[in-house]
């Protein structure tokens, strides 16, 4: 991916105005130049080039001169959160981005040891730096749910890790959407696995260790993409 890769969230029509923290990194970081070309995302599968046109204090000024749109991801890939600490939730998000999937749901779990997300804007950030960086154009949206015994049961192709020497591995095909249920450090509790279970999801095998939050999220992605590129 090209080091000079800026992201708005506007439609990238014939002109547009860079503002904010992009536009700090354009003038001053990468010291973009009038006449100057560079790449431009918004999130929504579009990647056009543009030319740096005029430029003052605040803003900047960007003519489009090539566009392109990338088709939809063929999988809507979720993963589903019980929240962790900040820490591990932020790297969790970056790596999941960098990884392609298309939501995260963010829930309270029974043995989350956090109640609610600090600072959503910082996580919203993370993801744009990791889709600048990956060169994937669909940006991720963060969906805060509430406690899965307030839910109603998802559709699609369901899993959660299961620690227990006989859970198999996980197995295509898979529906149109595919959500992992991803457990809080100390686990899922025992009444949110029976949820799980009405809800159809499948026990699956991560790793033959105990897997930390962030690690098997990593895990669960790796093993979705292993089968569906083969």
């Amino acid at each position: 991916m090209p080091a000079d890769r800026f992201f708005t969230s506007q439609p990238l029509k014939s002109t547009l105005t860079l503002e904010g923290e992009e536009f700090h990194h354009l003038s001053k970081v990468m010291r973009v130049r009038i006449g100057e070309t560079l790449e431009i995302v918004n999130g929504q599968g579009e990647l056009a080039e543009a030319q740096l046109i005029s430029s003052d204090k605040n803003s900047c000024q960007l003519k489009i001169i090539a566009h392109q749109t990338a088709p939809l991801p063929s999988h809507s890939l979720i993963l589903a959160l019980a929240l962790t600490r900040p820490s591990s939730l932020e790297w969790t998000l970056e790596k999941g981005t960098e990884l392609g999937v298309t939501e995260f749901w963010i829930f309270h779990g029974e043995r989350s040891e956090k109640k609610e997300i600090a600072n959503i804007q910082r996580l919203e950030t993370i993801m744009i730096n990791a889709l600048k960086q990956c060169g994937r154009l669909y940006l991720p949206k963060i969906v805060l749910k509430p406690p899965l015994d307030q839910w109603e049961p998802p559709s699609g192709s369901l899993f959660f890790g299961d620690i227990s020497p006989q859970a198999p591995l996980l197995k295509g095909p898979f529906e149109k959407t595919v959500l992992f249920f991803i457990g809080p450090e100390k686990g899922f509790s025992s009444e949110e696995t029976e949820l799980l279970m009405k809800f159809k999801a499948h026990p699956i095998s991560l790793h033959t260790n105990i897997l930390r939050a962030e690690t098997a999220a990593i895990a669960a992605l790796s093993q979705f993409y292993a089968i569906s590129l083969s």
